[in-house]
């Protein structure tokens, strides 16, 4: 089975649902050109008949609210952007 990276640029806000298809492993974020970035592992086995995923992913700021089912999520990582100004926490969200 043949994988590829896939990138997908998230936007800053409290949810969002990102379409990526399945099967897919998330890797990693990061600022790229100043936008928070999020990179996954994809099969490409069943490229262009794979199913497809709604995830749902949360773009929170360092001492900001978290959602009440944040116990529930799991953390991808911390992105800085704005000169490192600002500090971003991503979770995919249940």
């Amino acid at each position: 089975m043949g994988y590829r990276i896939y990138k997908y640029e998230l936007q800053i806000t409290d949810q969002q649902f990102v379409e990526m298809p399945a099967p897919f492993e998330i890797l990693s974020v990061h600022s790229q050109y100043g936008q928070v970035m999020m990179w996954a592992k994809v099969s490409v086995a069943l490229q262009g008949s794979a199913p497809t995923q709604l995830v749902r992913i949360g773009v929170f700021g360092t001492g900001h609210d978290l959602p009440d089912d944040i116990e529930n999520a799991s953390f991808i990582g911390t992105v800085l952007t704005e000169a490192d100004q600002l500090v971003w926490h991503v979770w995919r969200l249940p």
